[in-house]
């Protein structure tokens, strides 16, 4: 059996996913378990907990499921095309499209002025943009490096002067083709605001109010002028999702109970702004209470309309919160819920009921099943594109707990395609085992990607890994100067980020 002894063990608090590094081991790799904090504990000599303990622990997190644990099944404003989303998103903004091709299929002919021409060509122009924003700031990421890295090799008192050069040369670079960008942007907006409101195109309007939103949210509302701006803007988003809704659209209700849910801005949303203008007088009011204030009743009577146009997104939500209630009518209805989004190949669904019966549910009379039961609902949960039973399924084959043999290989594909799909945890733990030859061949080249792309992926620990990479030169020539670099951009600041 493989040591952990080269590993250090990150496991997740049980209540509020903030993830404790375990003490236990000296050495600074790292893989990571389950951010539900259901499966195991480990260290230098002890592998992993028992079966018991482990079917604890995802009791425990079952059981404490509340409005904010709830909250935190919000996908996000939904962006994808008409068929049910099936991935999670907690971002706010990472709203849901429908996709270009699902509108106009359905269409053999159109006009000049149809609704879905017009739908389809500001969706063109706006991943033109995006796709421009992104590779601007590749460019720009990889020239502030390579001239930080010239000035690491100045006097003393050239040092930075090379940063500094290059930082206005690429802001005036950048501030020139803005331009084009920024008119690519407009010109869609308008073609989103002609099929929306001329057309009543359904997903223009979604879209439109989504783009309207994302505007609101960069808005500072330090003053009444500000604040007015913004509910001028909030106000039109949540008529177009209702507009859009009416018309037969399930994303529009979604989108809307979302917005009803979380108000705006949502919690935490203003903290965002709280180092902005630090330095001003402040002399005008300060808007401190929310645009639309969260309305829980209203948001249930907007998810409830888009379940019944068959969005399977909300049926989980709305199944889970009831769950929450408590009362045999709730839990009744809320599981009939779930199962009904799983039934419908909801991957968060499958993924939920395979933990509520691993260990049962006293208020549903369902007692703990089988682990071969709980492979078969896991299995499908993974088949569904759940991220999360993935990570979980390969965790499972590390171990060769959960009913799952002990498999390395297998585990380590699951973590490859988990971190394929965004997962950043299982990018760091894919790292770790290319790191220590184990499911595959030693590979540092590779190791180092993964933990890199963890890191993208938003994982602390992938960062951690990447500047002990280059501290040490494991897949990467060794350079103290570079890890010192990735410890002040990305791991001070986002540290300083959290504690503020």
């Amino acid at each position: 059996m493989l040591s952990l002894s080269g590993f250090r063990i990150i496991q997740a608090a049980p209540n509020n996913n903030i993830r404790a590094v375990s003490s236990l081991s000296s050495s600074s790799w790292r893989i990571v378990l389950s951010r539900s904090g259901c499966f195991h504990r480990g260290g230098n000599n002890n592998t992993s907990t028992t079966e018991t303990e482990t079917a604890s622990k995802v009791t425990t997190i079952l059981k404490q499921h509340d409005t904010t644990t709830v909250s935190s099944l919000l996908f996000g404003l939904r962006n994808v095309n008409a068929v049910a989303a099936t991935k999670v998103s907690c971002c706010f903004t990472s709203a849901r499209f429908f996709s270009s091709s699902s509108s106009s299929s359905k269409t053999t002919s159109v006009t000049p002025n149809d609704g879905n021409q017009l739908y389809d060509q500001a969706m063109l122009l706006m991943e033109q943009a995006d796709e421009y924003d992104k590779q601007s700031e590749l460019d720009r990421s990889q020239r502030m490096y390579e001239a930080w890295q010239q000035s690491q090799e100045k006097t003393p008192k050239l040092q930075g002067v090379k940063v500094i050069k290059t930082l206005v040369k690429e802001t005036q670079k950048q501030n020139s083709n803005r331009n084009d960008n920024d008119d690519r942007r407009r010109e869609a907006m308008d073609l989103l605001h002609r099929a929306a409101y001329d057309f009543q195109h359904p997903q223009a309007s979604v879209q439109l109010a989504n783009s309207l939103l994302k505007q609101a949210s960069s808005v500072n509302p330090k003053n009444n002028t500000n604040n007015n701006r913004q509910r001028e803007l909030v106000v039109e988003a949540m008529d177009l999702f209702r507009t859009a809704g009416e018309s037969g659209s399930r994303v529009g209700w979604y989108n809307l109970g979302h917005l009803l849910w979380t108000g705006f801005p949502p919690p935490g949303e203003e903290e965002k702004h709280d180092n902005d203008d630090n330095n001003d007088n402040n002399n005008n009011e300060t808007i401190e209470e929310q645009i639309v204030p969260a309305d829980l009743h209203e948001a249930m009577e907007a998810f409830t309309k888009a379940i019944d146009l068959g969005d399977t997104d909300a049926m989980y939500l709305v199944g889970v919160h009831r769950l929450t209630q408590g009362g045999k009518e709730n839990y009744l209805s809320g599981t009939k819920l779930i199962e009904r989004a799983a039934d419908a190949g909801h991957g968060g669904a499958l993924y939920y009921l395979a933990l509520l019966h691993l260990n049962g549910e006293p208020h549903l009379g369902l007692e703990p099943c089988s682990l071969e039961e709980f492979v078969m609902r896991l299995d499908k949960a993974v088949e569904a594109g759940n991220v999360d039973a993935r990570f979980v399924r390969g965790h499972s084959y590390y171990h060769g707990t959960e009913g799952y043999p002990q498999n390395y290989k297998k585990a380590l594909e699951d973590f490859l395609q988990a971190a394929d799909l965004g997962h950043a945890d299982a990018a760091v733990s894919a790292g770790a085992m290319y790191h220590n030859g184990v499911g595959a061949p030693t590979d540092q080249t590779k190791a180092f990607e993964l933990y890199q792309l963890g890191g993208e992926l938003g994982s602390e620990e992938g960062w951690i890994n990447v500047v002990d990479c280059w501290r040490q030169g494991f897949g990467v020539p060794q350079s103290e100067d570079t890890a010192r670099y990735i410890e002040e951009t990305m791991l001070k600041g986002r540290r300083k980020k959290s504690c503020c």
